[in-house]
This record gives structure tokens, sequence and C-alpha cells, in this order.
């Protein structure tokens, strides 16, 4: 029975486009209001790509900065099969040098029967060819999927609480991968010159795809347990990738809406409250055709019909409130 850091790959000739951008996608949560999936959830580089759908009731965000996986295999050998494995594009990329940051808390349970996988990979087109880093509790010696091979970075022994941190780099040039790793929940790494792992190699023929996958026991029957994803970046450069993950003020507003990740020609009834009230506010529906998002914005272009109308004419729109008595 081992809990270990593991290596995932699946190793040969590499060529194309660089990326343009230092950090070129990037999931903290930090404005995620509770209750989201990674699809809905926001990536702070506009434009950047955005993961399947998948993992509602077990893979959400929690309002704290979070993606918290409870997923319960209702069998004893869904490690590898049983639970989300989510994607999100990275178009066709051939060539260069690409990193890429997990930061993942877990609280597994002794009692948990089928094992837990919570990985961060780069995928190719087919999903079959793989390079990445997980968290593996592997309760019952589960068989490895025949594309993959698996390298034990470390042993967590008895730890079943705990914080880690990887970097991950990936040279399709070279067609190695090399990791840095924190056990210690700090989010700091070795010199990039340093890593704990080197010239692991791979079999990746592109990179096309950012993949998550949380499988297996996350929180058994009768159990609070859980893992929360806490940082998802991808970046070109080793200084991008090793970079403090944001935290989450202790003070978070209760109730705030930014439009920042909203779509356009959304009605404020459907923006995104990224507050950590629960339940959070929700403004009534209306008005939709005057006061709408866009570009980030909320905006309002109503006309009076009248002169008269700067107290009453327009869109008048509430947000229910948690009655509040006492405090500031």
């Amino acid at each position: 029975m081992k809990k270990l850091i593991c290596l995932i790959s699946a190793a040969a000739a590499l060529a194309g486009f660089p990326a343009r951008a230092a950090t070129i996608n990037e999931w903290n949560f930090y404005s995620d209001p509770a209750g989201k999936t990674l699809s809905n959830a926001v990536n702070s580089v506009a434009g950047g790509a955005v993961f399947s759908d998948g993992g509602a009731g077990f893979l959400e965000t929690d309002g704290q900065g979070g993606l918290l996986c409870t997923y319960n295999d209702p069998g004893t050998t869904g490690l590898w099969i049983n639970g989300a494995m989510l994607d999100a594009s990275t178009g066709n990329l051939t060539a260069g040098t690409y990193f890429l940051r997990y930061d993942l808390e877990y609280d597994l349970n002794p009692t948990n029967d089928s094992g837990t996988l919570a990985g961060f990979a780069f995928t190719d087109a087919t999903g079959e060819k793989v390079a990445g880093v997980a968290l593996q509790y592997d309760v019952a010696a589960a068989s490895v999927p025949t594309n993959l091979t698996v390298t034990e970075l470390a042993d967590l022994g008895t730890n079943f609480t705990g914080k880690v941190s990887f970097i991950a780099k990936v040279d399709l040039g070279t067609q190695k991968m090399a990791v840095w790793y924190d056990l210690n929940g700090t989010g700091s790494f070795t010199a990039e010159g340093s890593p704990q792992t080197n010239n692991i190699d791979v079999t990746l023929l592109s990179i096309n795809n950012l993949h998550l996958q949380t499988t297996g026991d996350f929180r058994p029957a009768g159990s609070t347990n859980s893992a929360k994803v806490g940082l998802l970046r991808m970046s070109d450069s080793f200084a991008d990738a090793a970079a403090t993950d944001p935290t989450v003020p202790a003070l978070k507003y209760s109730n705030e809406w930014t439009f920042g990740r909203d779509a356009s020609v959304r009605p404020l009834s459907d923006t995104i409250n990224s507050g950590t009230n629960s339940p959070l506010a929700k403004f009534g529906a209306g008005f939709g055709s005057t006061v709408f998002t866009t570009n980030r914005a909320l905006r309002c272009i109503g006309e009076d019909i009248g002169t008269a109308g700067v107290w009453t004419n327009g869109a008048i729109l509430d947000a229910s409130l948690i009655t509040a008595t006492s405090g500031v």
C-alpha cells in the first residue's frame, strides 16, 4: 500500500511552433465561486484554453481558491478509469519547451478501497501519449494502462494528509522530461538547473491538450476526505511556472461581480458572483436588452422615453442577501 508521487509518460520526434506567451494557461480558482466545474472555472490568461465538461457534484470549486475532488468510486478497481478525465486544447504544439505547474492538497483515507489518482499532464491528440505528474495512492497494486509508463519520484509513506507542488518540463526537441517537486507545502522549488528528476524519455509526437485526471476514491463512503487542486498552470519558462500561487485573502468579498469571465450579452441575473457567501446573492431577471455584459464590463444602454424618468424608468434590479442584524 503506497502513496507515491509519480511521473506518468507514454515515448519520439517533434517539430513545430513554440508558444508565444510566458504563462500560457492558468487556473488558480481565486475568483471562482463555489460549485463551478473546471469547464466553468476562470482561466486567468485571456483567450486561454477551456476544459471539457465533467465532474459535476464531485469535482467543483470550493469558493476558497481550490478545485475540490470528492469522487467515491462505486467499486474497488476504478483507480485509473472511474472519476473525471478532462482535457483543454492547447493547439498543436510540435516544438519548444513547455512547463506544467500543479499544486495539490490531500486528505486521504487509509480505508480507501480503490486507490486514488490525481494527475496533471500534457497529451497528444489521441490522448494515448502522455507526459505529466500525479499523486497516486495505490492500495491494491492496480494494473497500469498499457499505453503508460509510471516512474516513482517519491514515496509519501504513511502521510495521509499533505500539500505538494510539482513542475514538469517537457522538451519536445530532446524528447525529455524533468521534474521539480516540493513535498512540504511551501510551493518553493530547487533551482532551474537542479530538478529532482531529469532526462526521462517521453514519447509525445505533439502536445495537443492539457489533461486533468482525478480517478478512484477521494471520499470513501462515510468519510469527509478529499483532495484539492490549488493551481494548474502551463508556461514556456521555468520562472513563470515557479512563480508564487496567488493567495485567497481571508476577507475575500462576500459577494462580488467583476464581469471578467462573463460572456458578452449576458444579463446581470446570469453573471458570475465570485464571492464566498453561501448562498451567493443573485440579481433578479430582466432588462437584458438594455443592461448586459460586454468587454468585461456591465453595459447600460437604456433610453428614457420621456423626460422625467431619472428615478423610475429603466433597470431596477435587486439581489437578496443573507439577513444580518449585527456586525460590519
